[in-house]
């Protein structure tokens, strides 16, 4: 207990050194699952929530390019035009990529077909059904990951980022390059992600907590480990019912509206306040400036933004991916509720 509690701390001195996004999957013992993550920033990213559509070429702006066709349609997040964040596809595999500092890539020069860790969201939303279908293909020789050019930097920072992948049977995959090799967890039900250290190393944080009795011990600040700890704790305290308390007061009195709005208020709980003064020597303390939900058990993406008072959701199965689309989610929006008609 004490070289745990030693190693433990040990890890949480290391801070993290950019942007502070968390994510996390919530399952239930009758099969529902919804994801929920927040983005936290040194400011405005822009953001855009467009609709990609099957059949429309790929590639990134590297080097030696990769190029695809999409095999599905998404429903994505994009921060400044180029970086693929948050997005659901209409197979319901959710995909997430948030930073991870620590990240070594694999030496890829001189090869071709690389992708740009910026589109890398977009790859597996466009080519992939379930997250068993994503594990096989980072077993049999993937296609080289880079951080290279323009695309590979965000606010002076390099674009080093870690995935999570979620399907509709609560099959959960994260992507991790970490001494130039690839690393896939492959876990089924509830997960939480965060930022630095690497998934293995910040896991020993929970492991300690648990232990300690983590519904008593939960920290609040702002730093990678404390997310995790913090969203743990909750996670591990959802229903797998409905609360009958509160249930009249849900729009249908839907479990499934249930189970969003408790991923929601989550991932608001764990956000970083708007109004926090930025320090680049405390990168880590960004404010959260938008939230997704997805409702991959029955195809609903929700967008929260901290810019503006409103969430808005996109219905999946009622989306047209045959053609793009996109909504306006910058803070000068006044739209509220399902905006899914806009994008038609």
């Amino acid at each position: 207990m004490k070289h745990l509690f030693l190693t433990t701390m040990l890890i949480m001195s290391v801070l993290s050194h950019a942007n502070a996004c968390s994510r996390i999957t919530y399952t239930t013992t009758g099969g529902n699952v919804i994801t929920g993550r927040t983005m936290d920033w040194l400011g405005t990213d822009d953001v855009e929530l467009r609709v990609m559509p099957r059949g429309e070429q790929h590639t990134s702006d590297v080097s030696g390019a990769a190029t695809w066709e999409s095999k599905y349609g998404s429903v994505v997040t994009y921060s400044y035009n180029y970086i693929a964040n948050s997005g659901v596809n209409e197979k319901k595999l959710a995909v997430d990529a948030l930073y991870l500092y620590g990240s070594k890539y694999p030496d890829a020069q001189g090869q071709d077909n690389k992708i740009s860790t910026a589109m890398m969201v977009q790859y597996l939303l466009d080519n992939f059904e379930t997250t068993a279908d994503v594990v096989k293909y980072f077993e049999n020789n993937p296609l080289p990951v880079v951080v290279e050019g323009v695309t590979g930097q965000i606010s002076g920072y390099p674009l080093n980022l870690h995935y999570i992948v979620t399907d509709k049977s609560g099959d959960n995959a994260i992507i991790e390059y970490i001494d130039g090799t690839v690393k896939v967890h492959h876990i089924k039900g509830r997960v939480v992600l965060t930022n630095d250290p690497s998934f293995d190393k910040i896991s020993a944080v929970r492991d300690y907590f648990v232990e300690a009795g983590i519904d008593g011990s939960m920290p609040g600040s702002s730093l990678s480990q404390a997310r995790f700890v913090y969203l743990t704790g909750w996670l591990d305290q959802f229903t797998n019912n409905e609360l009958q308390g509160y249930l009249p007061g849900i729009k249908n009195k839907s479990f499934a509206n249930q189970m969003a709005y408790s991923v929601l208020s989550l991932m608001r709980g764990v956000s970083t306040p708007l109004g926090v003064e930025i320090s680049m020597e405390k990168p880590n303390n960004t404010s959260t400036v938008w939230r997704t939900v997805s409702d991959v058990t029955n195809g609903r993406f929700y967008f929260d933004s901290v810019l503006t008072p409103t969430t808005m959701w996109i219905d999946i199965d009622d989306v047209d991916f045959a053609k793009p689309g996109s909504v306006d989610v910058s803070g000068n929006t006044t739209l509220h509720g399902d905006v899914t008609e806009l994008l038609k």
